[in-house]
């Protein structure tokens, strides 16, 4: 089986509320996914020439306006003929078709470019994905997976898709499609920060912020988030990788100024607020490191920003109000045009660019470049998940914005799976031995801070060794873990059983699974 990317579909997903304020709530905006969709219990096989058969797809998501989500559609190759990537008249792609936004229409949830569509990273503006390998063999499985953008406007937009071998012929019509539903927008939260775009600086440049605060609050504590930390998380949710219900903050970045008095820390304790309640600050940081400003409401005085882990504890969370500014990305100056091959060295992708190994120059990048790891065609969200720290890249570059580079991943050193250990016992605090500790290591070679799920199968009594065909597993949750380190978490109060648990990083289609473990009946 061909496996590209799972997606978010569990519905214990972290989703992080909104800031409300404790005398005067507002209305909330969540993100969220639905249940995935299984396969059919059964599906044709065999058939002469190029056919397919639906096989299960991530669950539909609910979006606040403007946000991004990433889909997932499985098909099997019920026909007699492979798939081959990179072959007219023999390579798969997901079309648009009828009824909406028509066969081969521009759909307003995602596409390759404006201005009728949103610049979703597509293949083309009618095709919102390709096959993910470079052969999909008969009874084989091809997971696809393309992103989508809410529209600025609340409601519910379809988008129609079918399998199709261009140059060739369309395949079966199963009447797939994809539902988004667009939140309201919110209504102005209690500390907001602006500007909230990306920005990319030189060496020794700052930027300007303001926030705006309401609420009874007499001040605010000044802090920083990683850009590309937070980019990556796979909800949206701050950083928290030692899950203590606190957001990580950086000292990578540096408060040059606040309300025009120097200051040159990376946290700012109790700022008090001007009568008009709005505080200027400026940003800077050294090269390489991108990051955004946080202003918040520290209730308690402990200069933490208390996070729940689950939304259904917000309530208990005391510091409700914050508003994160963006991105501040510090580079090199932009490479000059021509052929490169360089080791990454720095990678911002919340600004859309890397560096060479000495950080001495910066390539640019966005989804109407051309990109490939290896021999592969691959789609913008695809080359930029694989980007990392260390990984060599083949470049014909483009300095101007308006031209087309290309970005070749030769080498790529970061998406490597863990090595999992679980174990079984009172982990919680309570008697009964029915909890399970899953416990990462992840290789060294994953230099950057990345986001692995945390997945769980029921299997077979007995069952010996952990994988891919052990059970059906279900997504958890997901842990921001760096390269060569090990993390623990646990799985509390499971029933009896036998479980095995897997991780892949965010984006990478290889597992490392777990050993087996038995919860005892009576525990």
């Amino acid at each position: 089986m061909l496996v590209a990317v799972l997606a978010i579909t569990s519905a214990l997903a972290v989703t992080v509320a909104r800031p409300l304020d404790g005398r005067a709530a507002t209305q909330v905006c969540r993100s969220s996914v639905g249940p995935g969709i299984p396969p059919p219990a059964s599906v044709p096989s065999g058939i002469p020439g190029f056919h397919a058969a639906w096989y299960g797809q991530s669950g539909y998501p609910t979006l606040c306006p403007g946000e991004r989500s990433v889909a997932t559609v499985a098909y099997y190759n019920s026909g007699s003929r492979g798939w081959v990537a990179g072959r007219m008249g023999e390579m798969a792609f997901l079309g648009t078709s009828d009824p909406w936004p028509g066969r081969d229409g521009f759909s307003n949830i995602g596409g390759r470019f404006g201005p009728y569509s949103p610049s979703t990273g597509w293949p083309s503006q009618n095709r919102a994905a390709a096959q993910p390998a470079d052969y999909v063999g008969p009874n084989q499985v091809a997971w696809f997976q393309f992103m989508i953008q809410a529209p600025t406007t609340p409601g519910t937009y379809l988008l129609y898709l079918r399998p199709v071998i261009d140059g060739a012929t369309w395949m079966e019509d199963y009447g797939v499609y994809w539902q988004v539903t667009v939140q309201p927008a919110e209504p102005a939260q209690l500390v907001s920060v602006a500007p909230t775009t990306p920005a990319i600086l030189g060496q020794s440049e700052s930027r300007t912020y303001t926030a705006t605060v309401n609420g009874s609050s007499d001040c605010v504590d000044l802090a920083f988030v990683d850009a590309d930390i937070h980019f990556l998380s796979p909800h949206g949710e701050l950083p928290n990788r030692d899950n203590d219900e606190r957001a990580d903050f950086t000292n990578a970045g540096s408060f040059a100024t606040v309300n025009g008095a120097s200051v040159g820390a990376s946290y700012v304790d109790c700022v008090p607020l001007p009568a008009d309640r709005v505080l200027s600050f400026t940003v800077t940081a050294p090269l390489g490191a991108s990051v955004q400003p946080i202003v918040y409401r520290d209730v308690n005085r402990n200069n933490a920003l208390d996070l729940p882990l689950l939304v259904d504890r917000e309530q208990q969370n005391e510091n409700w109000a914050w508003g994160l500014g963006g991105t501040a990305s510090f580079a090199p100056p932009n490479a000059l045009p021509g052929g490169y091959t360089v080791t990454v060295g720095a990678v911002s992708k919340s600004a859309r660019w890397f560096a060479d190994a000495a950080i001495v120059r910066s390539f640019r990048y966005d989804a109407n470049d051309s990109f490939q790891i290896g021999s592969t065609t691959a789609p913008f969200y695809l080359f930029e998940q694989h980007l990392s720290r260390g990984d060599a890249v083949s470049i014909s570059y483009a300095a101007d914005p308006s031209g087309v580079s290309t970005f070749n991943i030769t080498t790529d050193a970061g998406g490597t799976p863990p090595r999992i250990e679980a174990t079984v016992d009172a982990f919680n605090g309570g008697t009964a031995m029915d909890d399970v500790q899953i416990t990462y290591l992840t290789p060294p070679s994953n230099v950057d801070s990345t986001w692995y799920s945390m997945e769980r199968a029921v299997v077979a009594a007995g069952t010996t060794t952990c994988g891919s065909s052990s059970g059906s597993y279900d997504l958890r949750r997901y842990l921001l873990i760096g390269g060569g380190q090990a993390m623990s978490t646990i799985d509390p109060d499971r029933p009896s059983g036998t479980y095995c648990y897997r991780s892949a990083v965010l984006g990478e289609p290889s597992f490392g699974y777990s050993n087996p473990v038995t919860v005892a009946n009576p525990p």
